[in-house]
């Protein structure tokens, strides 16, 4: 916890640092995975890397298992270079399928007025645009933005 605390590492190196020596003690009987993953962006938004998300750099690291165990166990013989160096480069592929899926969400609500064609001052007009923030919500909610709320 307190390598974790640091602030004179660099953010990538402290990440993958912690993330190994998690994964390497291998503290709990189940789980160790799912906790020791999310330390990489708990550092990222404690060092400000991050500021407004967390990048999935867990679902970059493992698309390649084979590569990662065989880099983990290097790092636990103590060649760490090469686990820092791939959780670097699974960032950079991490933060590109996230700017992705962000652009392809921002066009969903005109491909939904394209595709509904609502009328001009509709409540689907007004409701359209919202469901992207909000894709679950009650009748209510509804009629509020609508601005039909009685």
């Amino acid at each position: 916890m307190a390598f974790c605390a640091r602030r004179d590492v660099p953010i990538m190196a402290q990440a993958a640092i912690a993330h190994a020596h998690f994964e390497s003690i291998n503290p709990f009987t189940d789980g160790n995975g799912r906790i020791g993953r999310p330390l990489v962006g708990a550092i990222s938004r404690r060092r400000g890397l991050t500021k407004n998300t967390v990048i999935p750099i867990a679902s970059a690291m493992v698309a390649d298992v084979e590569t990662y165990f065989s880099l983990l166990n290097n790092y636990r013989n103590g060649d760490a270079d090469p686990f820092v160096l791939y959780l670097a480069r699974s960032s950079l592929r991490a933060a590109k399928a996230a700017r992705e899926s962000v652009a392809s969400l921002d066009a969903l609500p005109a491909a939904w007025m394209e595709a509904a064609r609502p009328r001009k001052g509709s409540a689907d007009e007004k409701i359209i645009p919202w469901l992207l923030e909000r894709p679950v919500f009650e009748a209510r909610s509804a009629a509020r933005i609508a601005g039909n709320e009685q």
